[in-house]
């Protein structure tokens, strides 16, 4: 409810759209009705604020047809976004007037700083306990493809954070 509130009362430009989106799903599939609800009012309120659903064509097609026709009817009650009760400095210094790109830049800000705070994956010590040399060495394409595999889900989350070139993580021999 407070998530709703601040769209509201504050534009819902102002929504982190990458944790909206993850917590979606969550919101979405709740036990509580009310929840639920909110969930779908949330999604409304980015919906007008950006003038479509393509930001969250992902969290749209992953919900039920019900929910989704209920989305669908909340944005043809009001199809456009109600301009914000309480106008927050930051944003009336911003340049930029779109809600589709304060999300997007939020968004971006928001991955960015995940990625940071990710631990770099050394590569060669994650492939060490697995079967990529013997697969690589072996003469079928389907081994070599499944040793391919074992490089990517080493790697870990994308995008891949590798850990610094060094005396113990040389990449050369891989490139």
């Amino acid at each position: 409810a407070m998530i709703l509130e601040a769209a509201k009362t504050f534009g819902a430009a102002t929504l982190p759209l990458s944790k909206v989106s993850s917590s979606a799903p969550k919101m979405l599939s709740h036990v509580n009705g009310t929840v639920r609800d909110n969930g779908i009012q949330i999604l409304a309120e980015i919906c007008r604020a950006v003038g479509s659903k393509d930001a969250l064509s992902n969290v749209i097609e992953a919900m039920k047809s019900a929910q989704v026709a209920e989305l669908d009817q909340h944005l043809s009650k009001q199809p456009d976004a109600l301009p914000p009760s309480v106008g927050l400095r930051y944003v009336e210094e911003s340049s930029s007037t779109n809600a589709l790109d304060d999300l997007q830049a939020g968004s971006e800000a928001d991955a960015a700083q995940r990625l940071a705070a990710r631990k770099a994956v050394n590569l060669f010590e994650a492939l060490r306990g697995s079967e990529y040399k013997e697969k690589m060495k072996q003469v079928k394409w389907s081994e070599k493809v499944a040793a391919l595999d074992i490089l990517l889900k080493c790697g870990g989350e994308k995008p891949y954070k590798l850990a610094q070139p060094s005396s113990s993580a040389n990449y050369v021999p891989l490139i």
